[in-house]
């Protein structure tokens, strides 16, 4: 499971298979992440302090972010439908396809 962790500015992930699970983090350094949506091995993030859509690859032995979208006004959740990306911006009160 992938965690979007807002106050640390990192993206975590947790194995709920196991007994007693630890938080591993995936990359930090992000700005107030806060919806994520997957897309094959890329992971899509909002991030609402730098009002852009970042992704990953979590199959990089070390991910970094690449910008998919910027100037938006505070993306906070995302969805996809094939491969139309839906991004909520809540500074702006509208959804953007």
């Amino acid at each position: 499971m992938y965690i979007a962790e807002f106050d640390a500015n990192k993206i975590s992930k947790i194995d709920i298979t196991n007994p007693n699970p630890t938080s591993i983090d995936v990359v930090t350094g992000l700005s107030s992440p806060q919806g994520i949506v997957f897309k094959g091995n890329e992971l899509y993030i909002a991030e609402l302090g730098t009002d852009k859509i970042s992704k990953i690859n979590i199959t990089d032995a070390v991910p970094t972010t690449t910008d998919v979208v910027t100037g938006l006004n505070q993306p906070i959740h995302l969805a996809l439908n094939g491969s139309d990306l839906y991004i909520a911006e809540i500074g702006a009160n509208k959804i953007l396809k």
